[in-house]
C-alpha cells in the first residue's frame, strides 16, 4: 500500500554529508584507490560467469579429453576469484581507513571548537 503524497513525511536531507564530504576530499588518493579496487572487483565479479562458460564450453567440449586441459580453465577461473579477493580486500582497507580518518579529523575539529570556545 502507497503513502499518498500528501501525507508522506519529509525525508532527511543530505546536507549534513556535506561537512563529512569536506573532510573525506582532504583525502583524493585514498579515495581514488577505494574507486578502482570498486572498479576492479566490480570487472572480476561480472568475468565469473563467463569464466564458468569457458570452463563449461572449453573443459567439458569436444576434444576436451585429459584433465590436464580441463584444470587449465578452472585455475584460470580461481585467478579471477582471487583477483576480486584481493580487490575486495584492499577496498575494505581504504574504506576502513578513511573512515577511521575523517571520524579522527571530526573529532579533532570539535575538540578545536571547544578549546575556542569561552568558559
Amino acid at each position: 500500500m502507497a503513502i499518498p503524497t500528501a501525507n508522506r513525511p519529509k525525508g532527511r536531507s543530505l546536507r549534513n554529508l556535506r561537512m563529512v564530504w569536506s573532510f573525506a576530499t582532504r583525502y583524493p588518493a585514498r579515495i581514488a584507490a577505494a574507486g578502482l579496487a570498486l572498479l576492479v572487483a566490480a570487472a572480476a565479479a561480472t568475468s565469473i560467469p563467463y569464466g564458468l562458460k569457458l570452463v563449461i564450453d572449453k573443459g567439458f567440449g569436444p576434444g576436451a579429453g585429459t584433465s590436464q586441459h580441463i584444470s587449465g580453465w578452472f585455475e584460470g577461473l580461481l585467478g579471477v576469484v582471487v583477483i576480486m579477493a584481493l580487490a575486495t580486500a584492499f577496498r575494505y582497507y581504504f574504506v576502513s581507513w578513511m573512515g577511521e580518518r575523517v571520524v579522527a579529523d571530526i573529532r579533532l575539529a570539535v575538540h578545536r571548537n571547544l578549546l575556542r570556545r569561552s568558559p
